[in-house]
């Protein structure tokens, strides 16, 4: 029995103590260190103190406790993995679009332009010109698909810019006011951290332009100190 056990065994059976219950190791049979939960008592016996008690070998309760909570770490690395590899596939997809698909639909913007240039006939002159204005729906489609996989604010210039520019675009489709309190946030956050602290405030925002009907909104990033 380990000392401070053995001590708090004394003072119960001196009544100082109340019936309590703890865990101790001890020794199986066969000689294989075992985690016991005993429950115990004070008592009369033939009008003498003494304790009553029961030990409960809890050996593999706190084998199956620790392997639970060894999955549910693993669960967790495994979800942030799955997440860096999501924000670097959006990241991937997003340059493409910004660069390749973008950049060709520009150069067919300007290739247009010279066409339109040198048109003489108006009926050829007003199909150029919806030529060009559906150039130009694309690429700002292009640009919004790509802003919206991933911001290039987020990388560039950091995560109260980006929320700025989120904010903008939300007040401007929603005609609801906006406004961002984030003074010191951005300082205490990794690369990962603000990210998804981004992903988060960006399905808020999308959650309150469907469902909530404000007429107001104010994003306010607050760190707690612990990390």
């Amino acid at each position: 029995m380990q000392a401070e056990n053995r001590a708090n065994f004394h003072r119960r059976i001196s009544g100082e103590m109340p019936s309590i219950r703890y865990t101790t190791i001890g020794r199986h049979r066969n000689g294989e260190p075992v985690h016991l939960e005993v429950h115990g008592s004070s008592v009369l016996y033939r009008g003498r103190p003494a304790v009553v008690g029961v030990g409960v070998n809890i050996t593999e309760q706190l084998k199956q406790q620790h392997a639970l909570q060894a999955s549910r770490e693993r669960l967790r690395e495994l979800a942030a993995y799955i997440n860096t590899m999501r924000e670097e596939q959006r990241s991937r997809i997003a340059r493409e679009l910004h660069d390749v698909v973008g950049g060709m639909l520009t150069s067919m913007k300007l290739d247009i332009q010279r066409i339109n240039r040198r048109a003489d006939d108006p009926e050829l002159k007003a199909i150029i010109g919806d030529l060009l204005h559906l150039a130009q729906e694309s690429i700002d489609t292009v640009r919004t698909i790509s802003e919206d996989l991933r911001p290039g604010a987020l990388d560039h210039l950091g995560l109260s810019s980006a929320l700025q520019a989120m904010l903008r675009q939300f007040s401007e489709r929603t005609e609801v006011a906006s406004q961002l309190q984030a003074d010191g946030f951005e300082a205490q956050l990794s690369q990962a951290r603000a990210t998804a602290t981004y992903r988060i405030c960006q399905e808020a925002l999308t959650n309150i332009a469907r469902h909530a009907g404000a007429t107001q909104v104010i994003l306010r990033l607050e760190c707690s100190g612990a990390g």
